[in-house]
């Protein structure tokens, strides 16, 4: 079977293409500055360690790049090159906790190079976001050596309505990672990512609704109450993924139908991973999964008839395997 090589709604030209993944570069290192900053107000050891990650995210990303250029024979290193592979890097340190592990990031964004190339190289894109996998793997497997401090949904549980909260929406508290500080900043980023046609506004803002939905379904039929449920669904790595990894012009769905569904079936994952097993890092779970479901169903539909039947029975031959062995362990 053949892959269908795709592109990106967002993409028109190439010159286009270019310029999109500059200003998503930009982008990203206002995110860096602006968590600096977060880090200095909180202090210089803060401050000290943040800077720590992300030269380490820097440093390895050049050495990564060097070492490429060395086997194609490039002699050069130039920005239309180092950005995109830069940007990854950062992202990785904007994701990974603080306080973790210096050697985590470098670990992370080998990761994360060798599974964007076995993407490139198998399917012609990005089915799943290589720094939201990568990033997942090496939590996974390090779990217990990545120091988890206090996150949003402990730190502001308080009644009142003083200097925590406005803390909370300004950034000045020690957060889950350093991309997950800056509540308005974020906010506001989207809003010019969006105008600028960088991100798909089109999918964010169904991924915002449904989420929103949730949240007031949630507040007024259950007994959870809005401020806990806020500061779970909407903020941390919510917001930091709906800036850089909802729509962005890499990963996202091609058809307008999978557009639709994509950020609805993020949200429904990220609601139940988040609230039912109370897994911090849901949504980056739920746009994993989501990416592959829609870019499956994408591929299913350019497939022959024939070809789809078959996969259909095999489908439904392995759920039959799965509920038959359940059936008989379970007995």
């Amino acid at each position: 079977m053949t892959f269908m090589k795709q592109n990106s709604p967002l993409v028109l030209t190439s010159e286009n293409a270019l310029k999109r993944l500059i200003i998503y570069h930009i982008a990203t290192w206002f995110m860096v500055i602006t968590a600096l900053i977060i880090q200095a107000v909180l202090g210089i050891e803060y401050f000290v360690y943040g800077l720590a990650q992300i030269m380490t995210a820097i440093l390895v990303t050049f050495g990564i790049i060097i070492v490429q250029d060395s086997l194609m024979n490039h002699r050069n290193i130039t920005f239309k090159t180092a950005h995109h592979p830069l940007t990854y890097g950062l992202l990785a340190a904007l994701l990974l906790p603080t306080r973790a592990p210096l050697y985590l990031i470098a670990l992370a964004i080998i990761s994360i190079h060798v599974i964007e190339f076995i993407f490139k190289t198998l399917f012609n894109k990005n089915i799943m976001h290589p720094v939201l996998l990568g990033i997942l793997i090496i939590q996974l497997a390090f779990r217990d050596l990545i120091p988890v401090s206090e996150t949003m949904s402990n730190i502001f549980q308080s009644d009142t309505l003083t200097l925590g909260r406005l803390r909370l929406f300004f950034g000045a508290y020690e957060g889950l990672t350093l991309g997950t500080t800056a509540f308005i900043v974020l906010g506001l980023l989207w809003i010019y990512m969006s105008i600028s046609k960088i991100v798909d506004y089109r999918v964010g803002l169904w991924y915002l609704l449904h989420l929103s939905i949730f949240v007031i379904s949630l507040t007024l039929f259950t007994d959870y109450t809005f401020w806990p449920l806020f500061t779970q669904l909407l903020l941390g790595y919510a917001l930091l993924t709906l800036v850089f990894f909802i729509g962005e012009p890499t990963s996202s769905p091609e058809t307008p139908e999978m557009r639709i569904l994509f950020p609805f079936i993020t949200v429904l994952l990220s609601v139940v991973l988040r609230l039912q097993y109370d897994i911090i890092e849901a949504p980056l779970y739920a746009i994993l999964f989501a990416q592959l479901i829609t870019w499956s169903l994408e591929q299913f539909y350019h497939c022959s008839t024939r070809f789809r039947m078959r996969l259909t029975h095999s489908f439904i031959t392995i759920v039959w395997i799965i509920v038959l062995i359940n059936i008989i362990w379970f007995r």
